[in-house]
């Protein structure tokens, strides 16, 4: 996820200096052709043109990118793995999750999970090791549980409830992981 957040924190950047560089543009073209310094009105120009056309589409960007992020949080600490279970959690359509999960796996964000069947997502075998931790709700309150991923038990730090290797949420939590 550190990947796309840093991608978007890019855009973000790029974004706000096209915006800016618009209005700037106008003000520095008028300028300098009132006093006929061609080169800087000609950059006016340029700041004009790249901020009329690129902070409409960097915009747009930051938006995918916030999408890309509410999908791999969904996945990697609401432990969602099937498209209809996403699709309810982001109020996106199924065939737009589909899209999105492939564009991340294109994109190499979800590089530790196969996409099956169009349907659901499995962890590479081969990379869970990589993982060090996991997490799933409590049951009594709804709180994000987290635990060492060779961990036995873990307990909510909010209500005290402790689960064991004998819980099925815990059970099934360790493998999803």
């Amino acid at each position: 996820m550190d990947a796309v957040i840093k991608k978007k924190k890019t855009m973000l950047a790029v974004a706000i200096i096209l915006t800016v560089g618009f209005p700037v543009g106008i003000v520095m073209t008028v300028l300098c052709a009132i006093n006929k310094i061609w080169i800087l009105m000609a950059l006016g120009i340029v700041l004009i043109v790249a901020g009329f056309y690129g902070a409409p589409i960097c915009w747009a960007r930051m938006a995918d990118y916030n999408k890309n992020i509410a999908l791999l949080r969904a996945i990697e600490e609401q432990n969602l793995y099937t498209v209809a279970d996403l699709s309810t959690y982001l109020s996106l359509n199924e065939k737009t999750v589909v899209a999105l999960i492939q564009s991340c796996i294109r994109n190499g964000y979800l590089s530790k999970y196969l996409f099956v069947d169009n349907t659901r997502l499995e962890l590479i075998n081969s990379r869970k090791q990589e993982l060090h931790k996991f997490s799933f709700k409590c049951v009594n309150c709804g709180a994000q549980v987290y635990a060492e991923a060779q961990a036995s038990t873990a307990q909510c730090e909010y209500c005290g409830k402790l689960y064991s290797e004998s819980d099925k949420v815990f059970r099934d939590a360790i493998n999803h992981k």
